[in-house]
């Protein structure tokens, strides 16, 4: 009877199973993001990739914070 539980998980369950889901498409869209950037060197996407992988919130609260940079058609609009 618990591994039918387990199988079909109710209320609070669903609600923690797309909380988390939402989380890791989040992180996975912001490491593909990151990697699709044609401006950050190989070496930065990398470090940054281990950063967000290894301590996911910090990590991408520093990347939030100190890993963007304004891209080409940003510079170009604002000059």
């Amino acid at each position: 009877m618990k591994a039918l539980m387990l199988a079909f998980p109710g209320g609070a369950e669903w609600l923690l199973l797309f909380f988390v889901l939402g989380i890791l498409v989040a992180y996975f869209a912001l490491i593909l993001q990151l990697w699709r950037r044609p401006d950050v060197p190989t070496n930065e996407k990398l470090l940054w990739t281990i950063l967000i992988l290894m301590a996911p919130l910090l990590g991408v609260i520093i990347y939030a914070l100190f890993g963007r940079r304004p891209s080409a058609i940003n510079r170009s609009v604002r000059q």
